[in-house]
C-alpha cells in the first residue's frame, strides 16, 4: 500500500490530508489519483464510503486556478450527496481560494444565481443544474473537469435525459470521470459516448451484502417523524 506522498499530490494538499488524519490512501484513491492528476478520463467502480470523493477531487483541486468561473462540475443524484461532496471538496481545498457551492432544488434559486456568478466548482443535481442552464444562469463552456458521481443511481432515478442535456453544454476539451458502485452496461454506454480513452478502475467492495437487511415502512407523511423517534429509541447496535 502506497502513501499519499507517492501519488503525485502537492505539499499543501498533503498537509491538508495530514491535518484531517489521512495518511494511507484507500484502494480507489491509490488507483485513481495518479491517473486523475495525469489528466486521464476515468470509469471507476467504487461504493459509497470508499473514498472516491478525494480520488476524483484531487486533480480538480490541484489543477484549477481560481477565477470565479465554473471550471468544474460534479453531478450527484441527490441533494444529500451534493452537500456531502461539496463539504469534502471545501475541506480538501482549504489551501486554495477555490469557491465551491452545492446546487439543488428545494432552496432559494436566487441565492444560487448570485453564488454562481463567482464560483469555480459546482456540485449539483441534474434537475437543478438543467434549470439553471434553461435560465442561462450557469455557463458550462469553460468546464475543465466533469464528474458524474453514483452514475447508476442517477440512471435508476430517470436522470439520463437531463444528464445528456447537461453534458452537451459542457466544454468538449475536458477531463471526464464517472463513478458508480457497479460498472453496468448503461454506465459503459454513457462513458463510451462522453469520455476519451478512459481508464477503467474497479475496487473490491468490503461490504458483505449477505449480512445486510433492508426494510421500508409505507407511511403517511405526518407519521414519519413519530416512527423515526420510535425506531431510534428501540434501536440496537447504534
Amino acid at each position: 500500500m502506497k502513501k499519499f506522498e507517492e501519488l503525485g499530490l502537492g505539499q499543501e494538499f498533503l498537509e491538508n490530508l495530514k491535518a484531517e488524519g489521512l495518511e494511507i490512501p484507500s484502494e480507489i484513491q491509490e488507483k485513481t489519483i495518479p491517473l486523475a492528476l495525469a489528466g486521464r478520463d476515468i470509469i471507476g467502480g467504487a461504493a459509497t464510503g470508499s473514498g472516491k470523493t478525494l480520488a476524483f477531487s484531487s486533480a480538480i483541486i490541484e489543477h484549477l486556478v481560481p477565477n470565479g468561473k465554473v471550471q468544474a462540475l460534479i453531478l450527484t443524484p441527490t441533494r444529500e450527496l451534493a452537500d456531502q461532496v461539496c463539504d469534502a471538496v471545501e475541506q480538501f481545498s482549504k489551501h486554495k481560494e477555490l469557491r465551491t457551492i452545492a446546487v439543488y432544488g428545494g432552496v432559494d434559486i436566487n441565492r444560487q444565481i448570485r453564488q454562481l456568478s463567482h464560483t469555480d466548482i459546482v456540485v449539483g443535481t441534474p434537475g437543478r443544474i438543467l434549470d439553471h442552464l434553461n435560465r442561462r444562469t450557469i455557463r458550462l463552456n469553460l468546464v475543465k473537469f466533469l464528474v458524474l458521481d453514483e452514475v447508476d443511481r442517477m440512471l435508476d432515478m430517470g436522470f439520463l435525459r437531463d444528464v445528456e442535456k447537461i453534458l452537451a453544454q459542457c466544454a468538449t476539451d475536458r477531463q471526464t470521470m464517472l463513478f458508480s458502485a457497479t460498472i453496468s452496461p448503461s454506465m459503459i454506454h454513457l462513458a463510451k459516448k462522453h469520455t476519451k480513452n478512459a481508464e477503467e478502475i474497479a475496487v473490491q467492495s468490503y461490504v458483505d451484502h449477505s449480512k445486510l437487511k433492508q426494510v421500508y415502512y409505507d407511511l403517511e407523511n405526518d407519521e414519519k417523524m413519530s416512527l423515526l423517534i420510535h425506531l431510534l429509541q428501540k434501536g440496537e447496535g447504534g
